[in-house]
């Protein structure tokens, strides 16, 4: 599982207005479907500026794998984001975990450990994907 989170998205929001966040929202769950393959992988929108993406079947090597290729994604659209303390271009940070259920833990540890690592990567500066 991987949570993504726009970074700094209520400053674009102030900067350039609801109506083109609501457009770059869609952007942005638009290239992480792209990235992730509709057959690998359930991109949902979490919350306000928050994505989860469900991976079946993927170890956290290749959950953190696919994770960094969305952060370069996401930084390839070039969108402008002159609001950023982070970077000139809109940017998203990544907590990625990974577990078996039938073994162990429950789908809210799973939740609970990729909100872990999404804390973390903001806290580390944003712009960036790190594991559970």
């Amino acid at each position: 599982m991987l949570l993504v989170d726009v970074d700094e998205f209520k400053a674009y929001n102030d900067n350039y207005g609801h109506l083109r966040g609501d457009t770059v929202l869609a952007t942005v769950a638009a290239t992480l479907e792209a990235e992730t393959g509709t057959e690998a992988g359930i991109v949902a929108r979490y919350g306000g500026e928050e994505f989860a993406v469900l991976l079946p079947d993927r170890d956290i090597e290749a959950a953190l794998a696919l994770a960094a290729d969305l952060v370069t994604a996401v930084h390839a659209l070039a969108t402008p984001h002159r609001a950023s303390t982070v970077a000139e271009h809109l940017s998203v940070s990544i907590g990625a975990a990974s577990m078996r259920p039938a073994r162990s833990g429950s789908p809210d540890d799973l939740l609970h450990a990729a909100d872990g690592a999404l804390y973390r990567a903001k806290a580390e500066g944003r712009n960036r994907a790190l594991p559970a």
